[in-house]
């Protein structure tokens, strides 16, 4: 109604009009309201201002009540609307315009009760979400995921069994759970400032690689037992390992609230920031192989401080370029860190500081909340010890003509620091007793293999089990899915001064497939991937151990790919290196049919007490070939000692062939 009156104005219209105009509402109203001359006031007020009239039209348009008060008549309101001056919707619009002042006269304003100097208030968004995958944010990939919220069913085995006493009639089972809700859910909140400023919290799930959440099914494995009494005759009866799901959705109920960013005041908190428990990786930083760093798209957007107020905040969290650079060279070796710009790594461990701290609403060096996404995303990559930390939120801070001018970032904790130092304790307590079995030596393959080989003896896989997207599951509960064997994983090689990396994407085994986490690792100076989920096959043997899959540790990123897509949330490195693979190392991998070298499998483990001889095939050609003559035709008697007795496991995704022998 402002900009049509004023246009009407500029265009050459008669003044007394515009004012006519805007009176006949309280004709209508009543013609006993132009008696009133302090009515009169604040109608008048309203009119000059939307017309834009200034002191000398104010004089005449006086004079002219005088006129209406003695001929009231002299404005015809029909003849105004026939004449299209004024349209019945420009009453209703002056109307209103003019109830909401009357209204506004009677009403205490709160507006103006902010103290932050950016005047960034009251309009506050809340977003809960992950990583990541992809999902900005959120744990959020996060793809953005990122920090992903990622889980996956491990693969499912199934048994051909001829004795009805077969070792499978031990394996576990577990419940069908499926949980495919990791989609991030968005509440927003919003209470609009009247000083035009906007604050603007955002709380994301970690994971979040990322990023949704499809659980994938556990790989279906063959097993056959055959029974070599008498006639060598076999029957088939086949088994299946029930599914195992996992739930990778966390609540976060109990959220904390972001406090005002704009507040001087810091709160207090009940210990001193706590740091990180895992080893940082020798502090050996990765060579620069010349690749384009990922943040490259948000060097623009990181700042330094110059005011008081941000400084201020910054230095009870701990930040001060001292500090900040100290927690720089703790980082090298990480491998997230090390695709991060100058810029990008200096945010990454402001979010660690702040984190270890369990502060709020500290302003960090950057003014795109994409960047803020990716660094903890990053963060939550390298840090597996970061089990309190459940997403987070930022508040923004606009500058006068509406661009953001900083950030105010705030982790959503889901323990305090007292319940972290006690977790902290029983998590010491697993990885003492774990870390002392294992092997002294420079040969890191040994190291790995230890690792995984006891979490896989010492863990259940159970989507129910509470923190399973976190180290507790793993070293405080025992069960967990995908995310906790990575993240354990991780955390164990870590201490051993191992590279790891927590790595999130795609994972089907044929039958359907979702979100999934495993494990990039660096083995005596080259790059292999690990999952240590899919080498738990849920099974035991005959005498209690755990029978496990060596198809998934250190593979080539060729060999992973057979049924791992890797997300595109970071870039990896070159992944393509055999010769720690477990079935290089160990002489099992055969690139030829040759029955030689399958008799010497078989006597080798005889001789070391193995519970089973598994030969890994250079081509489906070998596999076959192999298939058929040890077990088709027979041959496999030939090689067997003792009872002559066995069980076999068909992986033919990954042409390997396991016979249990006891």
């Amino acid at each position: 109604m402002k900009k049509r009156l004023r246009g009407k104005r500029k265009n050459g219209e008669n003044n007394d009009l515009i004012v006519k105009k805007n009176l006949i509402w309280m004709k209508e109203l009543s013609c006993k309201f132009l008696r009133y001359a302090t009515v009169f006031s604040i109608v008048a007020a309203t009119s000059f201002s939307l017309c834009g009239c200034d002191e000398a039209d104010m004089e005449a348009y006086y004079d002219m009540l005088d006129d209406l008060d003695e001929d009231s008549g002299d404005i015809d309101l029909s003849d105004i609307l026939d004449n299209k001056d004024v349209s019945p919707e420009d009453l209703d619009e002056l109307n209103d315009l003019l109830d909401k002042y009357n209204e506004s006269k009677d009403e205490t304003s709160d507006e103006g009760t902010d103290e932050s100097t950016d005047w960034a208030t009251d309009d506050e968004q809340n977003v809960l979400g992950d990583r990541r995958e992809d999902d900005s944010n959120s744990d959020a990939d996060s793809s953005k995921d990122a920090d992903q919220n990622s889980g996956c069913k491990k693969k499912k085995s199934s048994n051909k069994s001829s004795d009805k006493n077969n070792d499978c009639d031990k394996n576990k089972e577990n419940n069908q759970d499926a949980s495919s809700d990791k989609d991030k859910a968005n509440d927003q909140c919003t209470d609009q400032s009247t000083d035009q400023s906007t604050d603007q919290s955002t709380e994301c799930n970690k994971d979040k690689e990322k990023d949704q959440n499809n659980d994938c099914n556990k790989e279906e494995n063959k097993e056959s037992n055959q029974d070599t009494d008498g006639d060598k005759k076999k029957e088939d009866d086949q088994k299946s390992d029930s599914d195992k799901d996992t739930d990778a959705a966390q609540n976060t109920d109990s959220e904390k609230t972001a406090d005002d960013a704009g507040a001087t005041e810091s709160t207090e908190k009940p210990e001193e920031p706590k740091k990180p428990d895992s080893e940082p990786n020798n502090n050996e930083a990765l060579p620069d192989d010349g690749r384009q760093k990922m943040d490259q798209g948000y060097e623009s957007s990181y700042r330094g401080f110059s005011d008081a107020n941000a400084i201020k905040v910054r230095e009870a969290a701990g930040l001060t370029d001292e500090s900040i650079a100290e927690l720089k060279k703790q980082q090298e070796g990480y491998y997230a860190y090390s695709r991060l710009s100058e810029g990008g790594k200096t945010l990454y461990v402001e979010l660690l500081q702040i984190i270890n701290k369990e502060a709020d609403g500290v302003f960090v060096s950057t003014n795109n909340p994409d960047a803020i996404q990716l660094a903890f995303d990053y963060l939550m990559m390298d840090h597996p010890e970061i089990f309190w930390v459940n997403g987070y939120r930022y508040v923004k801070h606009f500058t006068y003509n509406g661009g953001i001018d900083k950030l105010a970032f705030t982790g959503v904790y889901t323990y305090d620091l007292n319940e972290v130092a006690n977790r902290q304790a029983k998590i010491n307590e697993y990885v003492d007793k774990c870390l002392a079995g294992a092997p002294s030596t420079e040969d890191e393959y040994y190291a790995i293999k230890y690792v995984y080989d006891y979490l896989i003896a010492n863990t259940e896989y159970d989507l129910r089990a509470p923190d399973n997207q976190n180290i507790c599951s793993v070293f405080i509960g025992r069960k967990t899915v995908c995310s906790g064997y990575a993240r354990a994983t991780q955390y164990l090689l870590n201490k051993l001064g191992i590279k790891c990396t927590y790595v999130t994407g795609y994972a089907d085994n044929g039958q359907g497939g979702g979100n999934h986490a495993w494990n990039l690792v660096r083995c005596n100076g080259a790059y292999y991937y690990m999952d240590t989920t899919w080498g738990d096959t849920g099974m035991t043997s005959a005498d209690g151990k755990p029978r496990i899959n060596y198809d998934y540790l250190l593979l080539t990123k060729e060999a992973m790919g057979i049924n791992h897509n890797l997300s595109d949330r970071i870039d990896y490195p070159e992944c393509n290196n055999t010769k720690d693979n477990y079935y290089v190392r160990e002489n099992l991998y055969l690139d030829s049919a040759d029955m030689g070298r399958v008799k010497e499998v078989f006597d080798k483990r005889y001789a070391e007490g193995g519970d089973n001889a598994t030969i890994r095939c250079a081509s489906k050609d070998i596999y076959n070939s192999l298939y058929q003559q040890l077990i088709k035709d027979g041959a496999i008697f030939g090689y067997l000692q003792g009872d002559k007795r066995f069980s076999y496991t068909l992986y033919e995704d990954t042409n390997t062939i396991a016979i249990w022998i006891k």
